[in-house]
C-alpha cells in the first residue's frame, strides 16, 4: 500500500473511532446515566461538560474525515491532531493515576495515543 492510501485509511479509521465513541458516550449519558460508574466516575450533577467534550470529539472526527479526503490541503492540521490525541492520553493518565477514572476509561485513550503517534509520523513525513 502506498503512503497516501495508508494515510487516507488511517484518518478514516480515526474519524470512525471518534464518531463511534462520541455517539456511544453521549447516548449512554442520556439513556443510562448510571453507566458513568462503569468508568470509575461519579454521576455528575449536569451532563453539560461531559456531552460537550464528546461533541468536540465528534467534531475532531469530522476533521479527520476531511483530512482523509485531501491530505495535501489539511496536512497542516497534523500538529493539532497530535496535540489532541496525546493531550487526551496525558490528561486521562493523570486522572487514572489519581484514581478518578478506571481501566475501562484509560484503555480507550491508549487507542488515542497510538493515533497520536501515527499522526506525528504523518505530520513529519508526509510530502
Amino acid at each position: 500500500m502506498d503512503k497516501n492510501a495508508y494515510y487516507k485509511k488511517m484518518f478514516l479509521i480515526a474519524a470512525l473511532w471518534n464518531w463511534i465513541l462520541a455517539i456511544i458516550m453521549i447516548l449512554l449519558s442520556i439513556a443510562a446515566p448510571s453507566s458513568a460508574k462503569d468508568f470509575g466516575m461519579e454521576i455528575p450533577l449536569t451532563w453539560f461538560f461531559f456531552q460537550s467534550f464528546w461533541f468536540f470529539v465528534f467534531l475532531f472526527g469530522i476533521l479527520f474525515f476531511v483530512t482523509s479526503q485531501n491530505l495535501e490541503k489539511y496536512h497542516g492540521l497534523g500538529g493539532i491532531f497530535v496535540l489532541e490525541k496525546v493531550g487526551i492520553f496525558i490528561i486521562t493518565l493523570v486522572y487514572y493515576l489519581m484514581g478518578d477514572v478506571n481501566e475501562a476509561a484509560f484503555s480507550m485513550v491508549i487507542v488515542d495515543l497510538i493515533f497520536g503517534i501515527l499522526f506525528l509520523e504523518f505530520w513529519l513525513k508526509f510530502k
